[in-house]
């Protein structure tokens, strides 16, 4: 009898504990915001030195015709443009993670992340500004809008040992493929797709893919919902190179909320 109640005593202690204890292999969902950097936007802003050129667009006779129509005047192009940016994005995925010991498990994320940029650009009007403006300019908007399928693993590392609320780090590296979906320019009413030149027309996908590469620090803390799930929340820091602007690493950022069963 004494060992009888010694054994399930340990039972309850075993069961309670592991309330709070993530062991072995779990696999969960992820969803967050993603913020990008906005080296990889300047790719989209028409200028000169880009595939997708401002100038042979409006350079197009229809178009030109139809954006002084609307103008009501001649204009020059302005090759300068605003910086680009990304607007905040959305990214979801699953997630599988493992656990090798009470502090250290090994984790991969599959994620893909749905971004817009955008930036300025403007129309020098050939005809007098009035006064008292000293300029006599039309302002137009470029924007594009891209997908990043993104593998992620490495290291899980709680800084504790696990209880209600436990921190943890994760340490690793990223893949992404970056596709753009579209890239147009608007003046008022008028849209065009930035692929087309004043001779050709290029496929939406023949130029707008690369792949990159990184490493992956993040930070959060992770907490059970039930005896079944858990949730973990946390920010990430990928520091990425695609090689579209400079050959560097550039740093994205994203918060994320992971429910892992």
């Amino acid at each position: 009898m004494k060992y009888i109640c010694t054994l399930i005593c340990m039972g309850i202690l075993t069961l309670s504990h592991a309330q709070t204890k993530k062991e072995g292999f779990s696999i969960g969902l992820n969803v967050g915001a993603y913020f990008a950097n906005a080296n990889e936007a300047m790719y989209y802003n028409g200028a000169d030195s880009r595939p997708a050129k401002l100038r042979n667009v409006l350079g197009n006779q229809s178009t030109y015709e139809e954006v002084a129509l609307y103008l009501n005047d001649d204009f020059v192009f302005n090759p300068n443009t605003t910086i680009f940016r990304y607007k905040p994005g959305i990214e979801i995925g699953f997630h599988l993670q493992y656990y090798t010991s009470s502090r250290l498990a090994f984790y991969s994320n599959f994620d893909i992340a749905l971004l817009d940029s955008y930036g300025i650009f403007l129309l020098e009007l050939t005809s007098p500004p009035q006064p008292p403006k000293t300029t006599n300019t039309q302002e137009g908007v470029i924007t594009a809008s891209e997908k990043r399928f993104t593998i992620s693993g490495g290291f899980h590392i709680l800084l504790l040992e696990q209880q209600k609320y436990t921190p943890y780090i994760d340490l690793g590296a990223i893949a992404s493929f970056l596709q753009t979906n579209s890239h147009s320019m608007t003046i008022g009413p008028i849209t065009r797709s930035m692929y087309y030149s004043a001779d050709s027309y290029v496929n939406e996908t023949a130029l707008y893919s690369t792949f990159g590469y990184g490493p992956q620090f993040g930070a959060g803390v992770q907490f059970p919902l039930s005896e079944k799930y858990y949730v973990y929340l946390g920010a990430y820091a990928d520091f990425i190179r695609y090689g579209f602007i400079e050959n560097k690493f550039a740093l994205n950022t994203k918060v994320r909320m992971q429910i892992q069963f």
